[in-house]
């Protein structure tokens, strides 16, 4: 499950550099966005350490990805999404 998350995470990442560097930008790359990531990093990786269960590392990571895309950004800036 974690894979499928990452790797989920990464490529709409990816989509979203490259939406930025072609002129897109209705939806802002902050730096809170990287922070929350590497948060989310940290907790997965104590999560697997003390082998602990890896759902909400990986919900916060996943979180974090949904706010950078156009109805995650809309409910974020509606304050209906915590980042």
């Amino acid at each position: 499950m974690a894979d499928c998350i990452l790797n989920t995470v990464y490529n709409g990442l990816t989509d979203r550099f490259k939406r930025v560097r072609s002129g897109d930008g209705t939806v802002e790359i902050e730096p809170v966005h990287f922070e929350r990531i590497q948060d989310g990093l940290r907790m997965l990786a104590d999560a697997f350490e003390q082998e602990t269960s890896v759902l909400e590392p990986l919900e916060h990571i996943l979180t974090t990805m949904y706010s950078l895309t156009g109805p995650g950004n809309y409910l974020r800036e509606k304050g209906l999404l915590v980042v």
